[in-house]
């Protein structure tokens, strides 16, 4: 049931919901107008607000052009300023035109001279130069007969190289230079400071050139006395005083068919033996087609035939029935030498295969020898001490040089790893696995061979070697081997040793390995020798071909393979052999 409002009468006069929603109307619009009534007191407080931002912002840009106005002022001076600098320069310009281009043309003038000046010299010292590296092989010959050569020449090099440092050094300054003048006369501006630094550059420029004409002209006075002093060096005389310096006779003349190169490093107690066998070569001697050219360095105490010097020689070999004195010409006296430096050894080759160009060349390495071990060439006074040439130095020192067979008249030197290292410096080489007697090699023989077969090819000469070498030891009954290896047939042995040390490794073959090393022959002498001679205990050598035969015997069926491959590539690389153990 509704209920209704009565009014103070009692009569009924509006539902109660009506009358609520009618006041909460009214409350509403009470809250509302209250709202708004904030709201605008906020808004006139912010307005306020406003009003002072503005009055100081106002302020600010007063202020502001006010300093515009100052600006505008001082640019109009700043440009009044620069109106009358532009006005000065010009003025200065005009003045100092004239100036510029007379410092620039006479500048000119100064550097044109000055490169002219520049060019001399550098002709100068490149003359120089050129004659100062002719020198230097003359002097590297006499390195250890007169230090005081090789000390100047040095000295001259070391000069030289100073100068043309020097002179790139002015050459640049002069290309710097050049750059000032030109940017001067494109901007046209004076500068006195600059101008002043340009002209005391160009008189420290003089005082250089000065400088480098004293040392030219020093240097040229030293170079021509180093010149005749090496000259009067290498002016030597024979017994009749006859200077024989240069043998170019008929034989160097023409290129010769073999050129026979035997290196004695005799500078110990086999110098006998040396002068021995100097002395069978000249039984026959050089002839049109074949030239025989010897370096000996003797020793002291141990012979004194032949004047008994002890210098280091090199001789032209001529015929000479006489068996016991020298008479061969004499190209050059080095004074004391040490034949274990190998650097001797590439001079030596180097300059007479280039004197006496040949078709084939034979180099005899001649001296004691102990194999991969022990090196060669004893020299006992060596001022190295007493060390060996080792194999490595000889394969340096011969490396790019015209060698087409190599022969060791020397110990010990025939071994499987010494050929490995001179595989690509000859064609072939010649030597012995064992201990060679004293007389070592039948010269006159073997140079009697190539004489009478001067078209004989390498394989033909190596192999004539060995035959000779074992028909000379024939009745002796002395244990000695020789052996000619084809060096450009190692490649197929290498790669055998190299296959076997691949396969071994089963306990089969290396038990058959090591019991054919132990049987296998060694050469008697071996160990015995390389204890005398390098003054330490080392295994002896062993023949690897037999070795490699007994290995055979035990290994087993896989192994045989590749040791049967191996043995026929060391057939395959063997010219010639003589054995007699």
């Amino acid at each position: 049931m509704k209920q209704w409002v009565y009014n103070v009468m009692g009569n009924k006069h509006v539902p109660i919901s009506i009358l609520a929603a009618i006041l909460v109307a009214l409350l509403s619009a009470i809250l509302i107008g209250y709202m708004l009534y904030k709201n605008v007191e906020t808004l006139s407080i912010r307005v306020a607000g406003i009003e002072e931002a503005n009055k100081g912002l106002r302020a600010i840009v007063k202020e502001t052009l006010q300093r515009l106005e100052e600006v505008a002022v001082r640019v109009d001076s700043i440009n009044k300023k620069l109106t009358n600098l532009e006005s000065s320069i010009d003025t200065v310009d005009r003045k100092t035109q004239t100036s510029i281009e007379e410092i620039e043309s006479s500048m000119e003038r100064v550097l044109a001279s000055t490169k002219v000046e520049l060019q001399k010299l550098a002709g100068s010292i490149g003359a120089l130069k050129d004659q100062l590296e002719n020198l230097k092989e003359n002097v590297a010959r006499l390195e250890e007969s007169d230090k005081t050569l090789s000390t100047a020449a040095a000295s001259l090099q070391q000069q030289l190289s100073k100068l043309e440092k020097q002179i790139a050094s002015i050459t640049d300054m002069l290309a710097t230079l050049q750059q000032e003048v030109t940017e001067l006369g494109r901007q046209a501006s004076f500068n006195t400071e600059k101008i002043a630094g340009l002209e005391k550059q160009l008189s420290t420029m003089h005082l250089m050139l000065s400088s480098l004409r004293q040392e030219v002209a020093a240097l040229r006075d030293t170079t021509t006395s180093l010149a005749e002093r090496i000259d009067k060096l290498n002016a030597v005389s024979t017994t009749a005083n006859e200077t024989v310096t240069v043998a170019e006779n008929e034989t160097a003349a023409k290129k010769l068919k073999w050129l026979i190169l035997v290196y004695m490093a005799a500078d110990n107690n086999l110098e006998h033996y040396a002068i021995k066998d100097f002395n069978e070569m000249e039984e026959v001697g050089s002839t049109s087609d074949v030239a025989v050219i010897v370096l000996i360095d003797r020793a002291k105490g141990f012979d004194e035939s032949n004047g008994g010097w002890t210098s280091t020689r090199v001789y032209f070999v001529t015929r000479d029935n006489d068996t016991n004195i020298i008479s061969s010409k004499l190209l050059i006296d080095l004074g004391e030498q040490s034949t274990n430096d190998p650097r001797l050894l590439r001079w030596f080759v180097e300059n007479m295969t280039a004197r006496f160009p040949a078709r084939h060349v034979l180099l005899v390495l001649w001296n004691h020898g102990a194999g991969v071990l022990g090196g060669f060439a004893v020299d006992m006074d060596s001022r190295l001490g007493g060390k060996t040439m080792d194999v490595v130095e000889i394969a340096n020192a011969l490396r790019g040089l015209k060698v087409d067979t190599i022969g060791f008249d020397a110990c010990l030197m025939g071994g499987y790893e010494v050929a490995y290292y001179l595989q690509h410096v000859g064609k072939i080489m010649v030597a012995s696995a064992d201990t060679e007697p004293l007389e070592g090699w039948p010269y006159k023989d073997i140079v009697e061979y190539i004489a009478s077969n001067p078209d004989a090819d390498e394989a033909e000469v190596a192999a004539s070697i060995v035959r000779l070498y074992g028909k000379s030891l024939a009745e002796s009954g002395m244990p000695a081997t020789l052996v000619a290896l084809n060096l450009t047939a190692l490649q197929a042995v290498n790669e055998g040793i190299a296959a076997l040390s691949y396969y071994v490794y089963m306990q089969e073959d290396v038990w058959a390995l090591a019991r054919a090393m132990d049987a296998a022959v060694m050469y008697p002498l071996s160990d015995q020798y390389m204890l005398f001679l390098v003054g330490a205990a080392q295994y002896g050598y062993i023949d690897l071909y037999n070795t490699l035969a007994v290995a055979y015997q035990l290994a087993t069926e896989r192994t045989r393979t590749v040791i049967e491959q191996l043995i026929a590539a060391l057939e395959n690389a063997v010219i010639a052999s003589y054995t007699n153990t």
